[in-house]
């Protein structure tokens, strides 16, 4: 029975990592640009993340905050945080947004002021009706030359959640039959992938554990080995019990995380706009 569970498992995780790499989503393409400035840059450098250029301000700054989420996750780097970089803007009374166009000379200065040893920036641009189209630089400040230049185009997760199943139904999928199924179809890999382990691992455990307490019986009671079975099946249980809580809340979280992203600042007069995150511009 437990070879028959991972056989499925493994199979699931093929097929569903089959369907999702023909869509990359946002948070695939923003841990993927992670991993290349890891790969890329030295180890122990100063990092500012400053700019990501885009009409949509909410997203850039999305993009922004998950980068630096990543980058300092790594352990491999110092990551300059974005509160450090509005402080040193104020006081040198720069003229500087996140989320609009700043000159590659602006960058390099604002870089040079924060004690960084690469500085990180790129834009997100309209690819296509269904998609955009990430670029993420890093260059070096010592040298001027580009260490890295990263592109990818993303899914336009909110145009996709409006044409995709509903919420409720990646949360009936995810309550049966589990396994994350429902997150993978709403185009959630990474939730998807969290509740697919969960099960998995949980399954795993409470199926091992009752195999072995129905094997440690004899004519004299339970042998050594019960109680071990015991616990296996104890702790495989409540993993499978938090993995479904995920699974049932996973799915609304998502879609309000990619509507909110997604959103384009609206100016007065209806019009798109660029609104800076941060905008100071000191007399």
């Amino acid at each position: 029975m437990l070879k028959k569970m991972m056989v499925v498992s493994t199979l699931l995780v093929v097929t569903l990592h089959t369907v999702s790499a023909q869509a990359i989503t946002i948070d695939t393409a923003i841990s993927t640009a992670a991993r290349e400035i890891s790969e890329n840059v030295p180890e122990g450098a100063i990092i500012a993340v400053l700019n990501m250029s885009s009409d949509y301000a909410r997203l850039s700054n999305y993009v922004i905050d998950e980068l630096i989420a990543h980058l300092v996750s790594t352990g491999l780097f110092q990551v300059v945080s974005r509160r450090a970089v509005e402080l040193e803007v104020v006081r040198r009374e720069l003229y500087f947004q996140y989320t609009g166009y700043v000159s590659d000379e602006s960058q390099r200065s604002l870089g040079r002021f924060l004690g960084a040893d690469t500085i990180i920036s790129g834009s997100i641009t309209t690819d296509s009706a269904n998609s955009y189209r990430l670029m993420v630089n890093a260059i070096d400040l010592e040298s001027l030359v580009y260490i890295l230049s990263y592109r990818a185009s993303f899914r336009n997760d909110k145009q996709v959640t409006d044409g995709a199943p509903s919420t409720w139904v990646a949360f009936g999928l995810n309550f049966f039959p589990g396994f994350g199924v429902g997150s993978f179809v709403q185009g959630d890999t990474t939730g998807g992938g969290i509740a697919l382990i969960g099960d998995a691992l949980g399954w795993g455990l409470l199926i091992t554990g009752l195999v072995i307490r129905a094997n440690n019986y004899d004519d004299w009671g339970p042998g050594d080995r019960h109680n071990l079975g015991t616990g296996l099946a104890v702790v495989g249980s409540i993993g499978l019990v938090g993995t479904k809580i995920f699974q049932l809340i996973r799915p609304f979280a998502y879609t309000n995380r990619v509507q909110i992203a997604f959103s384009p600042a609206i100016n007065n007069s209806g019009n798109l706009a660029v609104t800076a995150a941060l905008r100071f511009k000191l007399d």
